[in-house]
């Protein structure tokens, strides 16, 4: 095994733009007990939000579930939300209509608790392979969009409560941001960690523009007008899988930061 992560580091570093210091990595995540790194970060504005995340599925292992690649709460008391939103991905071994389906929602309290706003991919993202992931909100343009790879594929002007989200706010938590999953409570162990790779996970306190996503979802970002904050996975030591970077903490097991070509 030692061999091989050195024949493959050698090779990497035989391509023109790759260092020894800035190896291209993922954070990897098994599903299980490498369930979430979580990051607690300010600058949120409560009426525009964009999330970014390049995700690489593992097949299923699990009945259906809905894992977490980006979000900022948890699912609170009695399974009602307290959070701000959520980019998830849908888990389901036996197959099932929704199975693969990448979700984007925003948590809303402007007029009823609890209310949301939702879209859904009409496409199941497949496994095995880098899929790019973008949600965005404002109640300025009063739209809740998804993107897969560059380009729109939902989009709604209402929420689940049958209200215009124009106007409307994003709820506030003190809840941190997590990364893979939602961190769990003593009471209620998570159930959201998703089984695969993440990368190039992106917020913004605006509403990115189609032109904006699809322009740069290729590209690693580290700053930019609106930009909260960005994480790489590429800050460890060459060699070293089980450091997280900085500005990252982990809230359970030990995830791996294997060296990938792609994204």
């Amino acid at each position: 095994v030692h061999l091989m992560r050195t024949v493959l580091v050698l090779l990497l570093l035989a391509l023109p733009g790759l260092t020894a210091q800035t190896p291209n990595r993922v954070i990897a995540l098994d599903g299980i007990t490498e369930y979430a790194y979580s990051v607690i970060i300010g600058g949120f504005n409560p009426n525009e939000i964009s999330v970014e995340a390049w995700i690489r599925p593992d097949a299923p292992g699990t009945p259906q579930r809905e894992t977490r690649v980006v979000s900022k709460g948890s699912e609170g008391t009695q399974g009602l939300p307290d959070g701000r939103f959520s980019l998830t991905y849908i888990e389901d071994m036996a197959g099932g209509p929704m199975a693969g389906i990448a979700t984007f929602r925003v948590y809303l309290g402007s007029f009823i608790p609890n209310d949301q706003a939702v879209v859904s991919s009409p496409m199941p993202v497949p496994t095995g392979q880098w899929t790019h992931l973008a949600g965005t909100f404002s109640n300025v343009s009063g739209q809740v969009a998804l993107y897969v790879n560059g380009s729109i594929v939902a989009a709604t002007g209402t929420s689940m409560g049958g209200f215009p989200l124009t106007g409307m706010t994003m709820t506030s938590t003190p809840q941190p941001l997590s990364i893979g999953a939602i961190p769990p409570t003593p009471s209620q162990p998570t159930t959201t960690a998703f089984r695969g790779q993440i990368d190039e996970v992106r917020v913004w306190s605006m509403e990115r523009t189609s032109n904006e996503i699809a322009s740069s979802f290729t590209q690693e970002l580290s700053s930019g007008p609106g930009m909260v904050d960005a994480w790489h996975f590429n800050g460890n030591a060459l060699g070293t899988f089980n450091i997280p970077p900085a500005g990252v903490t982990p809230v359970g097991g030990s995830p791996r930061y294997p060296i990938s070509f792609v994204p």
